[in-house]
């Protein structure tokens, strides 16, 4: 019941800090906040018994009304009695966006489960293999939309009769995910992690017009990162993402900079600073902190791509939250360790 309790504390949090964001398959700056939306092979891949995490983001509010994207999930491992090298995975997501006049948008509840193995007696290695399993609904409000129709030669007339048939208001389609992610703890100073996955490997079809011809291209992603040592409570991690769909790729680099102010268990605190670029697009920072299990991240993206005269360099805020419980037990399992949050 405390966890439940929790969970719901954590997810009012995140909707009364919420400000609108982006579409679907655009992706959340700070990616590594949100395990579940970027692979499910890192499902449960973290140090703790449970992890509540809850995203969001608003895009193109100085243009038009702003894209947004809402994100919470739940996840955490379990392990084999018999077998202390091997652990699985499991977490459950919720994504919801919000796009344009029309109110398009997408609801995608998905269950991610993932297979961790631990490569070497010395707990230093560890590949894990993942797969989503998620039923996504689109939905489009016609009644916001204005045609030429309904312009009388001077004025709009939203009492007007638009004269458009539309088949369907909303649709349902299978989404399948899968991914794979190495991580190394390469000394007591640093951490390497990277990835690979594929979204929409299905290929749904994508439309309101029931043209099955029209599907919904397959996304690759690639992660790395690394987190170094540079003194006592300096950490250095610098990271890279690159994705690709269809006609569109993606290029994200970016460091932040983690400090620790309290080393205690009972009081640790800690605080990020990063900043990020995204090719062609935007320049992002970051301010985050942890306060004991608790994680909060604030970031904004300055636009610097050709819509610059009309955003006014302004682009999207973004907000995260991760919260951790751990449960002490006598002879459990090695925990997983954590590239930084």
């Amino acid at each position: 019941m405390r966890i439940i309790l929790r969970f719901i504390v954590t997810l009012i949090a995140g909707l009364l800090l919420s400000l609108p964001g982006k579409g679907q398959d655009i992706h959340y700056t700070l990616f590594d906040t949100y395990s579940l939306y970027l692979n499910p092979a890192l499902a449960g891949h973290f140090q703790g018994t449970w992890r509540f995490t809850a995203n969001h983001k608003s895009q193109w509010r100085s243009v038009t009304l702003p894209f947004t994207t809402f994100s919470i999930g739940i996840d955490r491992h379990f392990g084999f009695k018999k077998n202390r090298r091997d652990l699985i995975g499991a977490g459950f997501s919720v994504n919801k966006d919000k796009a344009g006049d029309s109110e398009f948008g997408t609801v995608q509840p998905a269950i991610s489960v993932s297979y961790i193995r631990i490569l070497d007696m010395a707990g230093t290695r560890f590949f894990s293999v993942g797969i989503q399993n998620s039923a996504a609904q689109r939905t489009i409000n016609y009644s916001k939309l204005k045609f030429d129709s309904q312009f009388n030669g001077f004025t709009y007339d939203p009492s007007a009769i638009s004269g458009e048939s539309f088949p369907t208001e909303n649709f349902w389609f299978y989404d399948l995910i899968a991914g794979v992610n190495y991580m190394q703890i390469i000394n007591n100073y640093s951490t390497w992690n990277t990835g690979l996955a594929i979204s929409h490997i299905n290929k749904p079809r994508q439309t309101l017009f029931q043209n099955n011809a029209i599907k919904l291209d397959s996304k690759f992603v690639f992660y790395t990162n690394f987190l170094w040592k540079v003194k006592k409570g300096g950490y250095v991690y610098p990271t890279l993402l690159y994705a690709d769909q269809g006609k569109y790729r993606e290029l994200l680099i970016g460091v932040q900079y983690k400090s620790i102010r309290n080393f205690s268990s009972a009081k640790y605190s800690a605080i990020y600073t990063g900043l990020y670029f995204r090719a062609g697009d935007a320049i992002n920072v970051m301010l985050g902190m942890d306060q004991r299990k608790t994680f909060f991240a604030l970031s904004y993206d300055f636009n610097i791509s050709g819509l610059h005269p009309a955003s006014n360099y302004l682009g999207g805020i973004e907000l995260a939250i991760i919260h951790k419980i751990q449960k002490v037990k006598v002879n459990r399992i090695k925990e997983l360790p954590c590239p930084i949050f």
